[in-house]
């Protein structure tokens, strides 16, 4: 298992940039192999914590306004893992926390714009 990592997204043209950040996201990302990447993302709220619960791929949401143009064509083709999402929700349950599914939400910028520059061939499971 890899231990956790916290990483701050910044602004979405962050995906576009190269500078010392966006180099450090890159090697991080081939230093590791992650069989699964789990996010939690502040760019949605709810009363309770919400899992993304799918394996086909994500639709991306371009939830910003007033960027170049090139930030709204941009897509990160990621797939998700039912089987990750169950064991989540599993987790979360045996600790008395609540949680619910949800099958439909995509990937915000905040998540797609560092794992593309991190897993740029978006071929690890998001959940």
């Amino acid at each position: 298992m890899i231990s956790p990592m916290f990483i701050c997204h910044g602004p979405p043209e962050l995906v576009l940039q190269d500078n010392e950040y966006t180099k450090c996201l890159k090697k991080v990302g081939k230093d590791i192999n992650p069989k699964v990447i789990v996010v939690f993302t502040a760019h949605f709220e709810n009363k309770i914590t919400t899992i993304s619960n799918r394996d086909d791929q994500y639709t991306i949401i371009h939830d910003f306004y007033g960027f170049e143009d090139k930030l709204y064509t941009i897509n990160y083709p990621a797939k998700g893992s039912k089987v990750i999402a169950e064991k989540i929700k599993d987790m979360l349950d045996s600790n008395n926390i609540d949680s619910e599914f949800d099958y439909n939400r995509g990937l915000d910028h905040g998540t797609w714009s560092i794992l593309k520059l991190m897993f740029p061939k978006a071929d690890v499971p998001v959940v």
